[in-house]
């Protein structure tokens, strides 16, 4: 009996130890991002706050707000992201069947976008959102479009895809994910390949002193209303 005991206070306590490590685990894993405030909107950050600082931008626009992301060890920028408000008169108002007005439902616009690489490849992935208010209520009704857009004068967009989703899978929601991959290409020179391939573009050779250079890049990031 002595035995059976000890066994079952063992087996007791590596399951109390197992609890713990999970627990400490799922908590570290959440620190690993955070939200921050982009004019009206909360952006997810994928990163640890201990790893990233944030700065806000002034923009020449009053209608963009824009936050950039650097490198708290290098001071090197990671993303530039931002949300401008998209002029728009759409206005629904909604009568009862006794001909009372029993709601208006007041639609704004924001387009959304969040950078990728810098100078040789430089991207945006963009997205409009389309966002129902009704004094402290909102919700994300819809997300009316999603496209890359180039930043950098040294390369183009060869080939791009887009998408935005729901978290919850359905709209309205109050929670959007933005994802996209692209590929990055240019025609260059020997002189300038060093520089392409410090920013994670693959080189190649053509005919004569031209280069080829290419990069393919994935962005996928979250807007929420809360």
């Amino acid at each position: 009996m002595k035995k059976s005991k000890s066994l079952f206070s063992l087996a007791a306590v590596l399951l109390i130890g197992g609890l713990f490590s999970f627990t400490e685990t799922a908590s570290a894993s959440e620190t690993d991002s955070f939200k921050e405030e982009v004019g009206d909107l909360f952006v997810k950050i994928p990163y640890a706050k201990s790893e990233v600082y944030v700065q806000e931008v002034e923009t020449n626009d009053p209608s963009i707000e824009q936050i950039n992301v650097y490198d708290k060890d290098t001071n090197e920028l990671i993303t530039e992201i931002s949300v401008q408000e998209v002029e728009t008169n759409e206005s629904i108002t909604e009568i009862s069947a006794q001909g009372r007005l029993s709601s208006a439902r007041n639609y704004v616009q924001r387009e959304v976008s969040q950078s990728t690489g810098t100078g040789y490849g430089k991207a945006y992935l963009k997205a409009r959102l389309e966002i129902y208010s009704s004094q402290s209520f909102r919700e994300i009704k819809g997300i009316q479009g999603t496209w890359w857009e180039i930043g950098s004068s040294f390369s183009n967009i060869e080939q791009q895809n887009s998408n935005g989703i729901s978290t919850t899978g359905k709209f309205p929601t109050t929670q959007v994910n933005i994802s996209g991959a692209t590929t990055l290409a240019a025609e260059t020179t020997q002189d300038m390949t060093a520089g392409f391939e410090k920013a994670g573009f693959s080189i190649s050779g053509g005919f004569g002193s031209k280069y080829y250079a290419r990069k393919n890049i994935n962005l996928s990031y979250e807007y929420s209303l809360y």
